[in-house]
């Protein structure tokens, strides 16, 4: 996660430099690139050197889900996405 005080800007520069490393040539929408954290580290920094780079994100949802499914009768992360899918149908 990048906090910065300018997200489209901040986000648009980034897409920029990493415009020949697109995953998805196709869609220009799909906002895919072949990076590592610490390339896209280096990248920000170099643009502004103050901005925050935070490796470890809270993801308190996630993380909350993640014990709701262990506690659950739900099967580990592999089953658990077929056994919900397995609940509805594929077409309403």
């Amino acid at each position: 996660m990048i906090y910065s005080e300018n997200d489209p800007e901040q986000e648009a520069s980034l897409h920029t430099e990493l415009e020949q490393r697109r995953v998805n040539l196709v869609n220009g929408r799909k906002e895919f690139f072949n990076a590592s954290l610490q390339e896209i580290e280096q990248i920000v920094k170099r643009k502004k050197s103050d901005i925050e780079f935070i490796r470890l994100a809270e993801s308190r949802d996630y993380r909350e889900s993640l014990a709701i499914i262990r506690n659950s009768e739900i099967p580990p992360e592999t089953d658990a996405k077929h056994t919900l899918l397995d609940k509805f149908p594929e077409n309403i």
